[in-house]
């Protein structure tokens, strides 16, 4: 009979748990550094968006609004895209994280209270006795 549970003897002991290892520390490149920077097999930098789309499984015009918004990217996306570097995840993280810490800082960025608080309030709309209609 089978079981759907872990065994017993296969489950990991206090003292078998591996130690985490540090984040590493944003290296101060952007996506965009990134993306320009790769270096091809013919010695030409850069990747194309037809390599970029193709390994992210995304359009171009995504592809367009995730360079400006870098923190619009799934999970999914970052790990095709380290991938694709030849880089690790926790440093494209990393560094997505600080790009956009940075943004915010700068006032680049908006919150969703300023978003909300930027909207105009729609004017109500007209009672049949202000048209003068009976």
């Amino acid at each position: 009979m089978r079981s759907t549970t872990t065994p017993l003897d296969n489950r990991l002991q206090p003292g078998q748990v591996p130690a985490l290892k540090r984040p590493p520390k944003p290296s101060g490149r952007t996506l965009e550094d990134w993306l320009t920077s790769y270096l091809r097999a013919d010695g030409t930098r850069g990747l194309t968006v037809r390599e970029l789309t193709g390994a992210l499984r995304m359009g171009s015009e995504t592809l367009a609004l995730a360079r400006l918004y870098p923190e619009r990217l799934s999970m999914a996306h970052v790990f095709a895209l380290a991938e694709l570097l030849g880089i690790a995840p926790e440093q494209l993280i990393a560094d997505l994280f600080q790009q956009v810490k940075m943004r915010s800082e700068v006032g680049l960025m908006l919150t969703a209270r300023q978003i909300r608080a930027r909207r105009k309030p729609r004017p109500a709309t007209p009672r049949a006795s202000d048209k003068g209609v009976a």
